[in-house]
């Protein structure tokens, strides 16, 4: 059965970074079972970023089981869905974020008309960006320099107004290509299903166990009886998610 590891080795990390990540996991294999002395090693000498590995050190309560139960070993279970809840959470924040994120760049593509208003956008992109990907990938989709734009950016929420021009350009070429989600805003529970539903890390998950009865008179699959246990949402509803997936492979369909 692949590990989460072989999955970053080859989609994501390449050899050498995969290698790293493999030194810290394997540290941190030391910390969950006790280990004491290489622990105390670990507490004086991990980076900030080997920390925030630290996590894998707690069960997950859902996931981790399921896909135990599917064959997979104890580490490469937690690894897989401390991974998927992580990256969930961060989708959820990004769909939150959304709208704001476009009504800002539709502002700064009208020009600085009035000067506070355009700084505070700025500020705002800039955080935005700073704490997650999302802006740059915006901008990366759109065909734009978003390395350019951010270095601008940070210049215009600065208030030099010699950047704004040139914000305003770029920001032009974006705005036309974003448009307003309608429609709730995908929860983190959410995004964690779709992303088992479908497989998006091409493992070879599934078959699923068979269903369970969650609570009196209700069967429900295992997956989402996963999902309530790992977020604590006794009445979580797969329906959402479920729906996501049929739209993209619609969308796929038409194109």
């Amino acid at each position: 059965m692949p590990t989460v590891l072989d999955y970053l080795r080859r989609q994501l990390l390449g050899d050498d970074a995969a290698n790293k990540l493999e030194l810290s996991l394997d540290i941190l294999s030391a910390m969950i079972f006790g280990r004491s002395q290489q622990k105390t090693h670990v507490n004086r000498n991990l980076s900030r970023s080997d920390i925030e590995f630290v996590e894998l050190a707690k069960p997950s309560p859902g996931y981790e089981p399921l896909l135990m139960k599917m064959g997979w070993n104890q580490f490469a279970a937690r690894g897989l869905a401390k991974f998927v809840v992580r990256r969930a959470k961060l989708r959820a924040k990004e769909s939150k974020l959304h709208r704001q994120v476009t009504k800002d760049i539709r502002i700064l593509a009208k020009g600085p008309r009035q000067r506070a208003a355009f700084i505070r956008c700025a500020q705002r992109l800039r955080d935005i960006w700073e704490v997650t990907p999302f802006v740059g990938e915006l901008l990366y989709k759109a065909n734009v320099d978003d390395f350019e734009f951010m270095r601008l950016l940070k210049l215009a929420a600065e208030g030099h107004r010699n950047e704004f021009n040139r914000v305003t350009e770029i920001a032009a070429k974006v705005a036309p290509q974003l448009s307003i989600k309608r429609g709730p805003k995908i929860r983190a529970a959410s995004a964690a299903h779709e992303s088992f539903l479908k497989d998006e890390f091409g493992l070879g998950l599934g078959p699923w166990p068979k269903p369970q009865q969650d609570r009196a008179a209700e069967y429900v699959d295992a997956l989402t009886a996963a999902t309530r246990e790992e977020f604590k949402i006794s009445d979580f509803d797969p329906r959402p998610a479920q729906r996501r997936i049929i739209r993209k492979r619609l969308n796929s369909l038409e194109k």
